[in-house]
């Protein structure tokens, strides 16, 4: 008689654990959708050369820019082509390498990629929409939401920006 409650709570625990285990974002996935909110951080975004590209920047501004020229020289190194000075600067900051096997993506899903994060917007929430796939035929396993906050650019960014679009390069991806 006294088996019965202890079998029970061994199966519950035991499917519990089978479920949350099925369900669980990859840690590149976490890495990456991280990269993309240390990027969102106001302290942050006072330094990029976004707001003095876009002073009236929405959502949708943001992942053009993300993925423009002047955005993803922006971006962290990735994990595999990282020097020991980046990784040590990298988390220093606070922030992470980009996980070497993890695409980003703007807009929609790439059919022939496998791990991916895909950056959409909402400009009505002025939001940033992560979503991140194991299979892109699939529903995302990851799906974050980040405000975009309005911050005013630092005159260094302000200079960066000027600097870049001087030498040619694009602020918008699309």
């Amino acid at each position: 008689m006294y088996c019965r409650p202890y079998k029970f709570y061994l199966i519950a625990t035991i499917s519990l654990l089978l479920i949350s285990s099925c369900s669980r974002v990859p840690a590149e996935l976490d890495q990456a959708a991280h990269i993309v909110y240390h990027f969102l951080a106001p302290k942050n975004l006072e330094q990029s050369a976004f707001y003095a590209a876009h002073p009236d920047g929405k959502a949708s501004d943001f992942v053009s820019y993300f993925f423009s020229d002047m955005g993803v020289a922006e971006w962290p190194p990735w994990e595999d082509g990282a020097s020991e000075m980046e990784k040590i600067q990298a988390k220093a900051l606070g922030g992470a390498l980009i996980p070497e096997d993890v695409s980003l993506i703007s807009l929609q899903p790439d059919p022939s990629l496998d791990k991916q994060l895909v950056l959409k917007f909402d400009d009505n929430t002025n939001e940033i929409i992560v979503e991140g796939y194991l299979d892109p035929s699939e529903k995302p396993v990851l799906i974050r939401r980040y405000e975009l906050h309005k911050v005013k650019p630092s005159p260094l960014a302000r200079v960066l920006y000027e600097s870049n679009a001087g030498i040619g390069m694009s602020s918008r991806s699309f």
